[in-house]
């Protein structure tokens, strides 16, 4: 089996809290090759960073933190509407693999600029938030 980090995030709104990081033997989905072919894709991406920032694996989060939700209407004319999550605060899992180069874990948001004058979309990217991982022996949780 393969080791890896459950990195629990307490999701409210746009706010990411830290709750914990626990290292774990557990297989972890695979990386998402369309999330990393590109930093021009819009979403939310968890991604486990080497000691340089650099993406070691990215993984497509979205659903797992979304800011809206769809519900029905009960209007055949438009028969679903879409707001703003519920205020409620969740908490939400999500794994990386505990790969011996990777240093940081970040939930990163990537949304697509407006094209202009023919110029290509670029993507905005933000670290919604950004965890340290525990070195061996730490008993930390990661919090920066």
């Amino acid at each position: 089996m393969d080791q890896a980090y459950r990195i629990t995030f307490e999701v409210d709104g746009d706010r990411l809290t830290l709750k914990a990081v626990r290292k774990l033997t557990m297989r972890v989905p695979p990386d998402d090759r369309s999330a990393r072919s590109g930093d021009d894709m819009p979403g939310r991406f968890i991604e486990l960073r080497g000691g340089k920032g650099e993406p070691l694996y990215r993984r497509e989060v979205g659903n797992l933190i979304a800011r809206h939700i769809e519900f029905p209407t009960g209007d055949p004319a438009q028969p679903f509407g879409r707001g703003p999550a519920p205020g409620r605060s969740r908490l939400v899992s999500v794994l990386v693999p505990a790969e011996p180069d990777g240093r940081s874990v970040a939930v990163v948001e990537s949304r697509l600029r407006a094209e202009r004058a023919g110029r290509k979309r670029a993507a905005r990217r933000r670290d919604l938030i950004s965890v340290d991982l525990p070195r061996d022996g730490e008993k930390n949780d990661g919090r920066r």
